[in-house]
């Protein structure tokens, strides 16, 4: 996973899907390297700064992060958003795994406050 800020991931949109303009998570899907096995790798790349911006307003930075994290695993998986039932077979999967996480106890970790807030900086 790779955590970057909204110039950095416009940057990557508009190389990558030809888009020029800020997204919330970016995630690439890799195939095996020649000699090294069928293993395939992946990247997921998230705009902090929108989880920031977004997860004040929201359900906070934790659930804000694990929701991007969540979008960009499931694009890994082959899944995509942009029909309606699609999108929505995708946000319940993904409310599933981020409440699986959060029963874990694995949300709470992700803030230093302790508050479901960004860290103050």
């Amino acid at each position: 996973m790779v955590l970057v800020d909204d110039r950095q991931i416009q940057v990557l949109n508009q190389q990558f899907l030809g888009l020029d303009e800020p997204t919330d998570v970016l995630s690439f899907s890799y195939g095996s390297t020649p000699g090294e096995g069928p293993e395939r790798s992946a990247e997921v790349i998230v705009n902090l700064e929108r989880v920031r911006q977004i997860g004040d307003t929201h359900q906070g930075y934790p659930r804000e992060l694990a929701l991007y994290i969540a979008h960009g695993c499931n694009h890994l998986t082959g899944s995509d958003d942009q029909v309606r039932s699609d999108r929505r077979r995708m946000r319940q999967r993904e409310r599933r795994w981020i409440n699986q996480a959060d029963a874990a106890g694995l949300l709470a970790d992700l803030c230093e406050t302790g508050s479901g807030h960004a860290p103050a900086r």
